[in-house]
């Protein structure tokens, strides 16, 4: 559970503690949980299995490391970020790259904390759930690489464009149901 340090100093983590990524955990819970009783050698030094939910949203990132077996979360972590800072009315964006490197951070203290309270293979990841911010735009390069900023679903920059071709809308025939 380590990944490399990426240097990011814009952020600090979140004082208060980060929502859960409920159902994620409830998915994961009903799906996972075992009623074995069983305490043999191989069952006590096995891996733990372990799952992480990672939150990628508009006002930070959370990343929850939970453990059916022992029904607890044994770690989490998280970093806030905002939106750009601009002059133009109405307009929410966001670089890209700060939702990569904070998903990068998380992992990276959540890999700390697990190595700092439990024994060295005491966990083994088992499985992902990923949720994120709604409706939010990123426009894509061919290799796959972001080509501006992202528009969020809290963008509302293009409001007097959109009242102006609905104007427009309701004159077209073809576009009226019915």
């Amino acid at each position: 559970l380590h990944s490399p340090n990426t240097g990011m100093k814009h952020r600090t983590p979140s004082s208060r503690s980060p929502p859960i990524i409920y159902v994620a955990l409830i998915i994961i819970m009903s799906c996972t949980i075992t009623n074995s009783l069983s305490t043999s050698r191989e069952e006590l030094l096995r891996p733990k299995k372990c799952y992480l939910g990672i939150d990628v949203g508009t006002q930070g990132t959370k990343v929850l490391a939970y453990s059916p077996e022992e029904r607890k979360v044994i770690a989490r972590s998280s970093i806030s970020y905002d939106v750009i800072e601009t002059t133009v009315p109405g307009r929410a964006e966001q670089d890209p790259a700060i939702w990569m490197d904070a998903v990068s951070d998380c992992f990276e203290q959540i890999g700390n904390s697990i190595n700092t309270k439990y024994e060295k293979d005491e966990y083994k990841i088992c499985g992902i759930g990923v949720s994120g911010q709604q409706h939010g735009m990123v426009a894509l390069s061919s290799d796959g690489n972001p080509l501006r900023t992202a528009k969020l679903w809290c963008d509302v920059e293009a409001i007097e464009e959109t009242e102006y071709l609905k104007g427009k809308a309701d004159h077209l025939s073809f576009l009226t149901p019915g």
